[in-house]
């Protein structure tokens, strides 16, 4: 049995790719979105926050001899646990990493942290006389809020459409005119057309490939002339990453 640590719309392709060619498996997501990419092509499928105790209860309760990550680039945590948990089991551990997009240019600059990334957007802002636009998720929202007080710095979150998401966000003292709501990813001109109207004098994001629409939300702020500030990637684990679905097929099936 392949156990698929999903949520992304690569883990759809993968997960219709093995249901064609018969392979029973099993997929986890954590969130309701993930949920619905998952059901697609996905017969059973388990919406949890694995921690170590119910990731190895659920490889013996189920058989799992295979474990497949294809998680978000920046789900750290868990391709980190997963990684450790099959080592210590026994078991084959594959990971897809999405390819990245980021190249060199003069107003991309690459941050080690959120926190690193928080006190250079705000200055940015500040001297671009514009807001810090970010998209990164909801979750790690908190030292570009902070940091932003301390200058009288706008900040603007696109997040997702999720009740839960917009509670978090509103908790943190965002109101609705610096939240945009929306399931991306965006278009170049989507992209410019937010930048533009929200005032943007930095863009934040993640380096989350062509799927996650970071080289359209860039080229969007290049051409606007915008600095861009991307937190790095976590440093990939194992040995078994692969960039290519194909790669991880040919060794499960």
């Amino acid at each position: 049995m392949i156990l698929l640590l999903g949520g992304t719309q690569e883990a759809g392709v993968l997960a219709g790719r093995l249901k064609a060619a018969g392979k029973p498996f099993i997929t986890t997501v954590t969130s309701d979105y993930g949920m619905q990419l998952a059901r697609e092509q996905s017969a059973q499928v388990v919406r949890k926050c694995l921690d170590r105790q119910s990731l190895v209860q659920l490889i013996r309760d189920k058989g799992i001899n295979i474990i497949i990550d294809i998680t978000h680039p920046y789900a750290e945590e868990i391709s980190k646990l997963a990684s450790a948990v099959a080592e210590e089991m026994g078991i084959e551990y594959y990971r897809y990493e999405r390819p990245a997009v980021v190249g060199g240019h003069p107003l991309v600059e690459k941050a080690d942290s959120y926190e690193e990334a928080a006190a250079k957007a705000v200055q940015l802002a500040f001297k671009n006389k514009g807001s810090i636009f970010l998209t990164i998720g909801s979750k790690r929202l908190v030292p570009f809020v902070a940091e932003a007080q301390k200058l009288g710095v706008r900040v603007v979150a696109r997040v997702l459409p999720d009740a839960d998401v917009l509670r978090q966000v509103f908790a943190l003292g965002l109101t609705p005119k610096d939240v945009i709501a929306v399931l991306g990813p965006f278009s170049h001109s989507l992209n410019k057309a937010m930048f533009e109207d929200y005032g943007a004098g930095v863009v934040v994001t993640k380096d989350a490939g062509s799927v996650g629409g970071a080289d359209t939300k860039i080229s969007a702020a290049l051409e606007l002339g915008i600095p861009v500030l991307v937190i790095k990637r976590p440093e990939t684990l194992g040995k078994n990453v692969f960039t290519v679905i194909d790669e991880i097929l040919r060794r499960v099936i």
